[in-house]
C-alpha cells in the first residue's frame, strides 16, 4: 500500500500571515491553480481511497484535484485529518501572536514535544487523531490511499510513520502549499519515498 498525503493550496489566511488551525478561509486564486496543478501530477497514479479534512480548504483542493483527474475515487471527509486545533490563537495574525505570547510562541518553534496554544490541542494530540484514521485504512498490497489534509498533519504523521519523535518537529521543514509526501508500506513497515515534493509547481512562483 501506498500513502500520499497532500497539503491544501494556498488561503486567504496564508497569504496574510493568519493562523487558521480548525478554523478556516477559502483558496486564492493561487491556490486554486496550485490544486489544479497538483491533479496533473497525480494522473496516472491508481488511488483506491481518496480522503480528506473536514475543513474547507481541504475539501476545495481535493474537489479541484478530482476533477482534473475524474479517475479518483469519490472523496471522503475525515475530521480526524483536521489541522491542530490552536484555541484561542485562531484567526490571530502570527505577529500578534509572537506580540502577545512571546514565551509560549518560542515553544511552539523551539519545543513543540510540549507546545500546547491556550484552549488548543498538543502535537500528540494531534499525532493520535492521525493514527486512529490511519488505523481504519485497509493496508492491501495493490491499494493506495491518497489523502488531502495540513502542514501541520503532514509533519507529525511523517514522524510518526518514520518511527522519530514529536522532538524532531522543530529539525522538519514546513510542508508546502500543494506538496506532495508519499510513502510505502512494505513488510510491516512505512519507507518514506519521497517529502514535500512541489516538482509539480516548477515555473509557479513559490
Amino acid at each position: 500500500m501506498k500513502l500520499i498525503l497532500v497539503r491544501h493550496g494556498q488561503t486567504e489566511w496564508n497569504q496574510l500571515r493568519k493562523l487558521q488551525g480548525q478554523k478556516d478561509s477559502p483558496l486564492t486564486a493561487r491556490g486554486r491553480l496550485q490544486a489544479d496543478l497538483t491533479g496533473k501530477a497525480l494522473l496516472g497514479c491508481s488511488i483506491s481511497h481518496f480522503y480528506c479534512s473536514d475543513a474547507g480548504r481541504a475539501l476545495e483542493t481535493a474537489e479541484r484535484i478530482r476533477k482534473v483527474n475524474p479517475s479518483l475515487p469519490v472523496v471522503r471527509q475525515d475530521a480526524c485529518l483536521r489541522e491542530l486545533n490552536y484555541g484561542n490563537w485562531e484567526g490571530m495574525f502570527l505577529k500578534e501572536i509572537e506580540e502577545a505570547y512571546p514565551e509560549l510562541y518560542k515553544a511552539h518553534k523551539n519545543e513543540p514535544a510540549s507546545f500546547q496554544a491556550p484552549g488548543g490541542e498538543t502535537f500528540g494530540d494531534l499525532q493520535d487523531r492521525f493514527l486512529a484514521f490511519l488505523a481504519g485504512v485497509s493496508r492491501i498490497d495493490n491499494e493506495n490511499c491518497l489523502v488531502v489534509t495540513h502542514g501541520g498533519l503532514i509533519r507529525v504523521a511523517l514522524l510518526a510513520l518514520t518511527m522519530k519523535g514529536l522532538s524532531e518537529l522543530n529539525n522538519s521543514p514546513p510542508i508546502r502549499e500543494a506538496s506532495i509526501s508519499a510513502l510505502q508500506w512494505t513488510d510491516g513497515n512505512w519507507i518514506l519515498l519521497e517529502y514535500n515534493n512541489a516538482k509539480h509547481l516548477d515555473g509557479f512562483p513559490m
